[in-house]
């Protein structure tokens, strides 16, 4: 989906984002977000979630440098959208300053929410047909060498007709540093693949302590947020303490095989590939996609038998007219029917 107001320069100004509601309608590990109102280019209105980024350090210095941080990120949200963007990514409208200590995320709003409470609040909802546009996205993204590193289904979001979008691209980056606290004790620990949990021992500078994410911890999250999807629970659910979990998968542990997927070898296999210890065993998202694809039910025999009965049944009936209609021409005008 392109953005309908591009913008050259990310920072919006104040006067044209107003708030519809004086609280958060939703509150994050990393920030709360509003509704608000923004006056695009050509007076053009809609309806926008603003993030409001907070766990930042108090220390003055510290927070110049996460201010620092965030805007190069916005401004890299600010390049993709230049492309013509794919429908499953989130729309970004550019930033406001005001709203918080950092600058502040305009992106689209989503009023079915992320998928946790889509699946919830719709149980008939297609779950591997979100699992697909998740992974078109990914795949949208790395073929322009852009790594998500923030992947979980919380920011996975469901428009309207019920297409699943990315957001929040490489946000970790910066949530994840020692400037930066979250509500939570370690984020999206349960889908944060092994070698970002503990990545290789670096320099002593102050960002050795952050791995480099990379495509193939993105296809490690999106099997963890898949089987999320599809169970409607985060990885290991029975484990309360992320400290625990994170434990468990540097070790080489993962979910044990849910009730759901019992008879479901496909998906299984597909998943326990993706989340591999050794990045290197696992698929590229492209090869997901293509699994995804292939693993699609396809309509029986009867199903297009019946389809083909009615557009033949339909294409006889509109011939017959067509010709009733001509013959009727050919008659004598008294033996015409009434018109």
């Amino acid at each position: 989906m392109s953005n309908p107001w591009p913008a050259m320069n990310p920072l919006i100004s104040k006067d044209r984002v107003a708030k519809l509601d004086d609280y958060p309608f939703q509150f994050g590990d990393t920030s709360d977000l509003y509704k608000a109102m923004y006056t695009g280019h050509g007076l053009k209105e809609v309806i926008v979630t603003i993030k409001v980024l907070r766990g930042v350090s108090s220390i003055p210095k510290e927070q110049a440098l996460v201010k620092s941080k965030v805007v190069d990120l916005l401004n890299e949200w600010a390049k993709i959208q230049e492309y013509p963007v794919h429908r499953n990514i989130c729309t970004f409208y550019g930033y406001v300053e005001g709203w918080g200590f950092l600058p502040s995320p305009v992106v689209e709003y989503f009023k079915n929410g992320n998928a946790v409470r889509y699946i919830k609040d719709h149980p008939e909802a297609d779950h591997m047909a979100i699992l697909r546009d998740m992974a078109r996205g990914l795949d949208w993204l790395h073929k322009r060498s852009i790594v998500h590193g923030n992947l979980k289904a919380s920011n996975v979001l469901i428009r309207d007709d019920g297409v699943a979008c990315l957001s929040d691209l490489q946000l970790s980056k910066i949530t994840s540093t020692t400037h930066f606290t979250t509500a939570g004790i370690a984020g999206g620990a349960r889908h944060i693949a092994p070698e970002i949990m503990n990545p290789p021992d670096g320099d002593d500078d102050e960002e050795s302590d952050v791995a480099q994410y990379t495509f193939e911890s993105d296809v490690y999250s999106w099997a963890m947020t898949a089987l999320e999807i599809r169970t409607g629970q985060p990885p290991f659910p029975n484990i309360k303490l992320d400290s625990v979990v994170i434990a468990k998968v540097v070790k080489g542990i993962r979910p044990e095989r849910p009730e759901v997927l019992q008879t479901d070898d496909t998906m299984w296999s597909l998943l326990t590939r993706c989340w591999d210890q050794v990045p290197a065993n696992r698929p590229s998202i492209g090869n997901v996609l293509q699994a995804l694809t292939l693993a699609q039910p396809r309509p029986s025999f009867l199903t297009y038998f019946s389809l083909t009965r009615k557009m033949l049944r339909g294409s006889i009936i509109a011939v017959f007219m067509y010709f009733q209609r001509v013959l009727v021409w050919f008659l004598p005008k008294r033996w015409r029917p009434c018109e």
